[in-house]
């Protein structure tokens, strides 16, 4: 697993400088004011390193404003708190990228106040097993919530092909198949060791509740 995980985050490099998919819309001024809020978890300085360098030059493209943070400790509920709490009193939309091993921030996010909650419109998951949290997500406010049911899945790979196209305008729901398959396919032709077959399908995403957004919608409006 240790070798998987190097060729992991090396190849979010490549795409990084590969992957380009189509723009389907343009990126106007949007309707309304839009912040991300990304969490990396306390892994390895060179994966910490690589999650940032692509998560944050890709947010600030695309959103009015992003916030990054990186977990140091276990118990840096207070920071995230804090942080979406100012997110969601000053935007109108808030989209949630949790890029952490299995987690519960969804704990520290039910603490929000409603109208806040509310304001958050996508969260994706990169934990394993992530998937069974979304209708806690769903219930708290998000409108759509995107994860992984696998016990053992290599996230960063999906991750770098969907928010890629989430970011180019895709729906949830286009972004997701589109990045799957991708995903598929760079496992495909890795050789005997990787378990390829398996390792593409614990990895596979799937989307939970309004998955027809896209970047430049207010789902209030729908």
């Amino acid at each position: 697993m240790k070798t998987l995980a190097v060729a992991v985050y090396c190849a979010m490099l490549v795409f990084g400088l590969t992957d380009r998919p189509f723009l389907q819309c343009a990126h106007s001024k949007n309707k309304t004011s839009i912040a991300a809020f990304a969490i990396r978890d306390n892994v390895i300085p060179f994966q910490k390193m690589g999650t940032m360098l692509f998560t944050k030059l890709n947010l600030e493209k695309k959103y009015d404003h992003s916030c990054y943070v990186t977990s140091f400790s276990d118990d840096n509920s207070r920071q995230i708190y804090d942080s979406l709490l100012i997110l969601t009193q000053n935007y109108d939309q808030v989209d949630v990228f949790l890029l952490a091993h299995g987690n519960y921030y969804v704990n520290t996010v039910s603490n929000l106040p409603e109208d806040c909650r509310q304001k958050i419109r996508m969260v994706y998951n990169s934990g394993c097993n992530s998937f069974r949290q979304a209708d806690e997500w769903l219930n708290l406010g998000a409108d759509s919530y995107v994860a992984h049911p696998g016990a053992h899945s290599a996230s960063p790979v999906f991750y770098v092909y969907f928010l890629r196209r989430w970011l180019a305008g895709y729906t949830v729901e286009e972004a997701v198949n589109s990045a799957n398959l991708r995903m598929q396919g760079f496992f495909d032709p890795m050789g005997r060791g990787f378990e390829p077959t398996a390792i593409a399908s614990e990895s596979i995403a799937k989307p939970s509740g309004n998955d027809n957004i896209t970047i430049n919608d207010n789902p209030d409006e729908n």
